[in-house]
């Protein structure tokens, strides 16, 4: 065995053993073997970060990652999971935008290096920006299915804001298309199709995926808000009421779709003349202020 062999063996072996601890959650000896092998590459540094981000030790997984741009600088997949974690901590970051743009621009074909940097342009108001990375990463062979749904529905969500309902309505159908045929089906994407076509003023369309959203999801609680503002505008209070419990008591809820049932709750309890139900509900809206919804976040899985 030649000598070049033995130190290529050498390096294989610690980085199996360095992939062992990592996977493991054994953070402090992948970091020890790291040290040991500081030029093995990107990989020990993606590896050691998502260990400690795994434990929830965020900071830690963060100068990792940097460790690793100093190690290896413009590396766009260290720029790609540095950005992610970063995304998450702070997605309105101007950083962070920063990050993600330089490891869209270093991978790009890289699918989720577009989608995470199409994500930040739509919690930062640039539409334009997001859908011309969404339509560029759906361009990319072999995407799996649940990378479509998700690319999908915010190029949908980023088109309906800019007013381009034909682009929006074809990227919408597509990912519930999708939706329809996964194992387990995503009420958030079908949701956000839901808020278009009410958007689009076609209500029967948007009751009629209400309803199948909910035989999908049946513990979907905004959905089930949905039904209840139907009933409600329907003149029919009692039925509001009731979906709109089911709507607090389900899941999927955001706080500016608790305060809406709420709101709705007391209206139709005052419609029935129950006037100390209607006065409770009246008492948490008075405590529990609106705030500005920021928007929506659907990042890979």
């Amino acid at each position: 065995m030649t000598f070049a062999l033995f130190l290529l063996l050498a390096q294989a072996q610690s980085m199996n053993a360095f992939e062992q601890h990592a996977r493991a959650g054994e953070c402090s000896a992948a970091a020890a073997l790291l040290q040991k092998e500081p030029k093995a590459g990107e990989v020990p540094y993606v590896l050691l970060g998502e260990c400690y981000s795994r434990l929830g030790k965020t900071d830690l997984a963060v100068k990792t990652l940097q460790d690793g741009l100093r190690a290896i600088p413009g590396s766009g997949v260290l720029l790609r999971a540095l950005g992610r974690i970063r995304f998450r901590q702070d997605p309105e970051s101007n950083e962070v935008g920063s990050l993600l743009r330089r490891a869209a621009a270093a991978l790009p074909r890289d699918p989720e290096a577009l989608h995470y940097y199409a994500q930040w342009a739509y919690l930062n108001n640039r539409e334009r920006l997001c859908t011309q990375l969404e339509r560029r990463a759906l361009m990319l062979p072999a995407l799996p299915e649940q990378a479509l749904l998700q690319m999908n529905t915010l190029l949908g969500m980023c088109a309906s804001r800019l007013d381009d309902v034909q682009t929006a309505g074809a990227a919408f159908k597509n990912a519930f298309k999708i939706n329809q045929s996964l194992q387990v089906f995503d009420p958030g994407s079908a949701y956000q199709y839901v808020q278009f076509l009410l958007q689009s003023r076609l209500n029967t369309e948007a009751q009629s995926l209400v309803a199948e959203l909910l035989k999908r999801s049946p513990r979907f609680g905004p959905a089930h808000l949905e039904m209840a503002k139907s009933f409600d505008h329907s003149g029919q209070p009692a039925q509001a009421i009731e979906e709109a419990q089911l709507a607090l008591a389900g899941e999927g809820n955001t706080p500016s779709s608790i305060r809406a049932a709420h709101v709705l709750l007391a209206k139709c309890y005052f419609l029935l003349g129950k006037r100390s139900e209607a006065e409770e509900e009246q008492r948490w809206i008075e405590s529990n202020p609106a705030f500005p919804n920021k928007g929506t976040s659907l990042g890979p899985r």
